[in-house]
């Protein structure tokens, strides 16, 4: 018998359905997925010796027994190291996150600050620019004989109003009624109003 008719007398011998199912036996761990152990035995024996060895590799392979105890252990040692480095992995995110998070308040407070700064320099001028506005408009109210007007019942219902009018006829509305009527000076122009 030759080398191929030795290896199928082997396979055939030593591949028992049962012990096909051995070799195949899967194992879970939660978090690992499964994984599956194969044997592959190829062996080459010179045609003389096949006979007498023939009996050898069944005896080798039925020999094979899966530690539980030792598959036990190792699946735990792996699942403590994952669970170790998932754990590194979520407190370096979170140390990521802190980082992130504290650059981002530094930088809100920073342009908050600058804004603040940005405000008090520019407060007087947008105050000059206004006390400049009120006078420029009483000076062209000067200039084109007009005079602002305060009343206080318009609509008959207590509204305070105010509007400019033409000198004489704001001096005609204060004699009419000065209750109602009266003059504004310049400093309490009302802005968006009266300029």
């Amino acid at each position: 018998m030759g080398c191929i008719g030795c290896l199928k007398r082997v396979f055939n011998s030593c591949w028992s359905t049962s012990l096909r199912q051995c070799y195949r036996e899967q194992a879970t761990f939660r978090q690992w997925g499964n994984y599956v152990i194969t044997f592959n035995v190829l062996s080459f024996f010179p045609a003389a010796v096949a006979q007498k060895d023939d009996g050898l590799i069944p005896a080798i392979a039925n020999t094979y027994k899966q530690n539980d105890q030792v598959m036990q252990q190792q699946g735990q040692q792996m699942m403590a190291q994952k669970q170790q480095s998932d754990q590194q992995w979520r407190d370096w995110g979170q140390q990521q996150s802190d980082r992130i998070r504290a650059q981002s308040q530094a930088m809100q407070k920073s342009n908050a600050d600058r804004q603040a700064a940005y405000d008090d320099q520019h407060a007087s001028y947008w105050a000059r620019q206004d006390v400049q506005a009120r006078n420029n408009q009483g000076f062209s109210n000067y200039l084109l004989d007009q005079t602002v007007v305060e009343d206080n019942n318009m609509y008959n219902n207590g509204t305070v109003g105010h509007g400019t009018v033409w000198n004489s006829t704001a001096d005609a509305l204060v004699k009419a009624d000065p209750n109602r009527f009266s003059l504004v000076d310049t400093p309490n122009y009302w802005k968006g109003i009266d300029y």
